[in-house]
């Protein structure tokens, strides 16, 4: 029996090792090992012998292959967006790629659902922990949130799919007064993982006119300058993401979701336009419809001249994200 013939195949196929789960490689690797056994047990003649060193170098090979990938840290996705900002239908189009799970307005201390009465809640030990009023409870809950998402990406992986955490970056950056003090998602995990992020940003006058909307303004002051003072603190601070801005995903949807697919080391699949709309996700707070198009501005007069004074604004515009227009 040719074991050469045998593990040259499997080498083949290990050097796709990156594509594979956890519990795929693990099951790689017995084979390799059985191989390994066999291989030991023969005796191997004189004329037998180029073969058996062409085996055994093989199989050394192809164990390397397996062994870099498992030491290789697990990659882990992130998209992270302001409240309204387009956020939710960008996610919706990335959970309608192929085998990609959303896990979606993720935060490991968030107090925006946290109500004075306690409500039945028995599968939300986050919440179950504030109420019990546990002593230093969000350092407990961001060790929780540390483990329990690289769990989940673990699980995911070895079934074969792809997990994309959706940040709820709006918690630390326009909630509360004063300045901003953030851990960001990216150096939460990036001991542990290749953390792949991606960042989208819509027009500042856009999303605080929306927000006013929606009664979401949780920061003081209030103002839109101060809005786009938090703004430019989450790009400062997000500055390794790859950053995608939300018009050009409505003027061309398909390109530039090919671009957050390769960011995110997904597999695009042009598809998504027909299938998002079936996605559903939290935060669905804007647009119902399953075409994407450009909308109209709503600001109003009030707003616009909050823009012309902001110096905040000017220096968002400096950056060459966007103009006044």
């Amino acid at each position: 029996m040719r074991y050469s013939l045998i593990i040259s195949n499997l080498l083949n196929v290990n050097q796709m090792t990156e594509y594979l789960s956890k519990k795929l490689r693990g099951e790689l690797g017995s084979i390799l090992n059985l191989l390994d056994e066999r291989l030991n047990k023969i005796k191997v003649s004189d004329s037998m012998s180029n073969e058996g060193n062409e085996t055994s170098g093989l199989l050394t090979k192809c164990r390397e292959i397996t062994q870099a990938y498992d030491l290789a840290k697990p990659k882990l996705r992130v998209i992270q967006h302001l409240a309204c900002s387009g956020g939710t239908l960008i996610s919706k189009c990335i959970g309608a790629q192929a085998n990609v799970h959303i896990l979606s307005e993720a935060h490991p201390t968030s107090d925006l659902a946290i109500r004075d009465t306690p409500s039945f809640s028995p599968t939300d030990l986050a919440a179950l922990t504030k109420y019990a009023h546990i002593p230093d409870v969000n350092d407990l809950l961001k060790k929780l949130f540390n483990k329990n998402v690289i769990e989940i990406n673990q699980h995911i992986d070895d079934r074969g799919g792809t997990l994309v955490v959706r940040y709820h970056t709006h918690t630390d950056y326009h909630v509360g007064e004063g300045s901003v003090e953030v851990s960001s998602f990216d150096t939460m995990f990036s001991s542990q993982c290749e953390v792949l992020s991606v960042l989208t940003i819509r027009n500042p006058i856009d999303a605080y006119s929306s927000l006013k909307t929606n009664g979401w303004i949780h920061f003081s002051p209030p103002t839109f300058d101060e809005y786009c003072k938090r703004y430019l603190q989450h790009l400062s601070d997000l500055d390794n993401s790859s950053v995608f801005r939300y018009e050009d995903f409505v003027e061309d949807p398909k390109s530039t979701m090919t671009k957050i697919c390769q960011a995110l080391d997904i597999t695009y699949d042009e598809s998504f336009i027909d299938t998002f709309s079936l996605i559903k996700l939290t935060g669905d707070s804007g647009r119902k419809s399953s075409v994407i198009s450009k909308r109209d501005r709503r600001a109003d007069k009030e707003l616009l001249s909050e823009v012309s004074k902001s110096e905040n604004f000017n220096k968002i515009r400096e950056l060459g994200w966007y103009e006044s227009n």
